[in-house]
Formats: structure tokens, C-alpha cells, sequence
């Protein structure tokens, strides 16, 4: 009894022929998810739809936030007040990033995606505050919870990016998502320098392409309640979706 209890557990690891490590209790293998409804459902638990749905996010977030660091000091006319918010923002992500495992255990993917989210629009929202008004404290506040916020949704997005796709579809997949990531900040660049073509004078950027910046932000957030659960997607290939087994925090 023993062995085919061992020999099973064996197979459920080796489900998908994936490199996966050789202690089962490594491994979670989620059970299978249950019958669509109806036809959106099957789109929407749909691992395809799903990586979509990473991928407009990163477009709507990270790539957005790489833009206006691209523009050269966040745009501003003074980089001192951006450079630490810089600091403060990867350093409330390493924070998160530290103990994302055992946060991804107990809160979910979906949750930690949509709590990443919901911070998008604060991070170009500092940058408009402090440019138009001054306020030197909100741009350094609003970057570290954006930085709390992106620390959830990369912990989430690398679980899905790397979970969600079929073996023979995963460079696809992949593919989808490094296009959108890097559309964003083609996107991003392309609007400043419509909003700042004739602008002569030297200094800060206007401030009216920060608004452009948070509007694509904030679509994000009802973005990401498109998110489903992994025990509920469906892969084309109909392997279940394989995660890290949960673990108490000590470990």
C-alpha cells in the first residue's frame, strides 16, 4: 500500500513531463478545476485569457512606472526629492519580494494582484502632485506604496507567468507578455514626447502628461479582478496547475 500511495504521489509530480523537484512535498499539484458554465467562463479560466490578463496589467503598471523613469528624473526639474522616492520605492518591493512565498500562501494569487493593482495610479499621481503643487512628501509616500503595492503583483505575476502556460505554449505565452511589458514604455515615451514637442523651455515636463500616465494606470485595477484562482483554471492540455506546496512561515 505504501509503494502505490508513493508511486501516485510520483506521477502527480510528474505531471506535464516538467522539471519539477523530486521531494513531492515541494510540490502542490491543485485538483482539477471544475466544468464551465458557460462559454465566457471557458474563456475567462482559459490559461491563454489569463496570461492576457498579466500582460495588460504589466502594461497598465511596471511599464507605465518605467516611462516616467525614463523620461530622466521622473520628468521633474529636480532629481534630488525623486531619487529618494526611488529608494523608497525598491525598498518597500524587496521588503514584500522577502516574504512573498508564504504571503502568496495564505492571501492568493488573485488577491495579491489585485492589492498591486490598486496602488498603479499612485505612483504617476506623486509625480503630478509634486510637480504641479510641490509636494515633495507625497511624491516619496506615494512611491513606497507603490513599491508595497508592486511587491505584491510581482510575487503574483511570476507564479502565474511561470504556472499558468501549457508546456508546448509557454514561449508563446511569454512572448504575449514581453510585448505588452515592453509596448508600455514604447507607448509611454511616444506620449511625452507628443505632449513635449514644442516645449522650449527648460525644466520639468508638463504637467498635463502625468494625467495621460495615471489614466492608464488606474485602468488597471478593474483589470485585475479579471484575474481568476489557479485551482480554477482550465489548461488546454488539461494538466492541473502545479504550485509551491504552502508552508508555515518559520520555513
Amino acid at each position: 500500500m505504501a509503494t502505490t500511495k508513493e508511486s501516485q504521489t510520483q506521477a502527480q509530480v510528474a505531471i506535464g513531463s516538467c522539471a519539477l523537484p523530486s521531494d513531492p512535498d515541494a510540490m502542490e499539484v491543485l485538483p482539477a478545476p471544475p466544468e464551465p458554465r458557460n462559454k465566457w467562463d471557458k474563456i475567462h479560466r482559459s490559461s491563454l485569457f489569463q496570461i492576457c490578463v498579466v500582460s495588460a496589467l504589466a502594461f497598465c503598471g511596471p511599464a507605465m512606472a518605467d516611462a516616467i523613469s525614463g523620461l530622466g528624473g521622473g520628468g521633474q526639474a529636480s532629481p534630488y526629492t525623486v531619487s529618494a522616492a526611488q529608494a523608497a520605492s525598491y525598498s518597500a518591493t524587496a521588503l514584500i519580494a522577502l516574504f512573498g512565498g508564504p504571503l502568496a500562501s495564505r492571501m492568493g494569487l488573485r488577491l495579491m494582484l489585485i492589492i498591486g493593482a490598486s496602488t498603479f495610479a499612485i505612483n504617476g499621481s506623486a509625480y503630478h502632485v509634486n510637480s504641479r503643487y510641490g509636494v515633495q512628501w507625497y511624491l516619496i509616500f506615494g512611491r513606497f506604496l507603490y513599491g508595497l503595492g508592486f511587491g505584491f503583483w510581482y510575487v503574483a505575476e511570476a507564479a502565474i507567468i511561470l504556472s499558468y502556460p501549457e508546456e508546448g505554449r509557454r514561449g508563446h505565452y511569454l512572448a504575449i507578455w514581453v510585448a505588452a511589458r515592453n509596448l508600455g514604455q514604447l507607448v509611454g515615451g511616444s506620449i511625452a514626447l507628443s505632449r513635449n514637442a514644442k516645449n522650449t523651455a527648460a525644466g520639468a515636463i508638463a504637467t498635463s502628461t502625468y494625467l495621460i500616465f495615471v489614466s492608464i494606470e488606474a485602468i488597471g485595477f478593474p483589470i485585475s479582478f479579471f484575474i481568476t484562482s489557479p485551482e480554477k483554471v482550465r489548461r488546454a492540455d488539461g494538466v492541473p496547475i502545479i504550485m509551491p506546496a504552502r508552508k508555515p512561515m518559520k520555513q
